[in-house]
This record gives structure tokens, sequence and C-alpha cells, in this order.
């Protein structure tokens, strides 16, 4: 389950084993969804960053989780002891949370991907994988076949270790200029086969004008786009707090 109501009822119950696409604009929180859904889950979940350090992954699930402002924690004014034990609280409220830092110029190949979700994975029955972003890890892995030839090769090999895993794949793609506004199910970048491969395509936007809440939040909306086992169409109404 991905942790937010109202997207598991849109869902049916449950993310299905296969390959889940969410796009959106220019921040629109869609890594901190992927992550928070990765951390909230209910069972062991692998996220790869491979635009964000691990390092800067983690201080975002503590300001989710434990609710002191991403700002405090980047700016040095904790005390060493106290962002410590922040940090320790956090990695306590997420046990079967790990994150692969892929953001630095590591390569992490299909296989390793695996390797590491079943390792985490262990003996409990399911294990979720978080990908940001499939067009970064394209350019890592699969940089020698050119952008279209790489995007097909590695939705491919995504949809294959999804397969392998039989358990859900959840990756933010980037959108194409053309519908980096309104979204879409052809709005992701690079090939058609995101669209026709995907067991759901999700976009992400804003909702209204831009103007945060008096809790700093925005209005978002998730729109399912596509859905193999479901109803496509279902707007969800979200709020995105980027200060937690």
């Amino acid at each position: 389950m991905t942790g937010i109501v109202a997207v598991d009822q849109a869902l049916g119950g449950s993310l299905e084993p296969g390959f889940h696409l969410i796009s959106g604009g220019p921040a629109t929180g869609k890594t901190a969804l992927v992550n928070q859904i990765c951390a909230t889950c209910g069972c062991p979940a692998l996220v790869v960053s491979c635009e964000m350090t691990a390092l800067e992954l983690f201080r975002r699930h503590v300001a989710r989780t434990i609710g002191t402002p991403l700002a405090q924690l980047r700016s040095g004014e904790l005390e060493p002891e106290h962002a410590q034990d922040l940090a320790l609280a956090t990695a306590e409220a997420l046990p079967d949370l790990a994150i692969a830092d892929a953001s630095q110029g590591d390569t992490i190949s299909p296989e390793r991907i695996v390797e590491l979700a079943e390792g985490i994975r262990g003996n409990r029955p399911h294990v979720l994988v978080g990908l940001d972003s499939l067009h970064a890890w394209v350019d890592s892995v699969f940089s020698y076949l050119g952008e279209y030839d790489g995007v097909n090769q590695g939705v491919e090999r995504l949809r294959q270790i999804a397969t392998k895993l039989r358990d859900p794949l959840l990756c933010v793609v980037e959108r194409n200029r053309l519908s980096m506004e309104r979204g879409g199910l052809n709005a992701a970048s690079g090939s058609h086969k995101l669209e026709y491969r995907g067991t759901t395509v999700w976009s992400l936007d804003r909702e209204g004008d831009e103007r945060p809440n008096a809790q700093g939040e925005f209005d978002m909306v998730l729109r399912c786009d596509k859905n193999r086992n479901g109803h496509a169409g279902i707007r969800v109404a979200l709020k995105f707090n980027g200060a937690l």
C-alpha cells in the first residue's frame, strides 16, 4: 500500500506488481511523494536515488518524520547531539527503508537493484522499489545507446526487475517540453514505451494558484492517467509541504 488512504482507494487497495510511473512539472514534489510512499508502504522498500545524495534524501525523511524543517537541518544551527538524536529517531521510525545512492556517478545496474531489493526483503513477502528518476538512471546505465534507445532499454529492464521481484517498482519520469504544464498519458519524455508499458501512469501537478496556505502547503492533484487493473481518470487531492 502507498500509505496515503485516498491513493490506495484509487488504486483499488494497493500497488499491483509491475511498473508504475509518476510524472510532474518542476518542484511539484515527485521525489517527496515517491519517498513518502516508500517510507509508509508497510513493507521493506529500496529507494534508488540518481539525482539527490543519500544525505540530502535522508534529511528529507527526517523533516517529514520528525517535523523539523529542512532549512534547520541544512543550516548548521542544530547542536550536533540534537541532530544525531533526530537522525537516530528517524532511522528507528523507518527500519525497513534503504537508500542506494547513484547520484555521484556510481552505476547501479538492473542486477544490483534486484540484489539490493532481495537483500532487504529477506523472508518477508513483499518489497517496493522506488527509482528517482528513470531518465537519470538511464543516463548512467545505458548512455551508450543514446536517449531514445536508452529509455526503451531502461523501460524493458525495469519491467523485468518488477517481474523478477513479483512486486511494484515506482518510478519518477521526466516530462517532455510540450507536456511540462499539462501532463497527461503522453507526457513522459523519450519514448512512447513509457505509457504503454506502465501498469499505472500518474501525473502530479499544482492545483489552482501557486501561493501556499497558512501552513506553507500547496494544493496538489495526483491524476491517474492509466490503470491497467482499475479505473483511469481518478483525481486525488493532496497537499505538498516543501519545508517538511
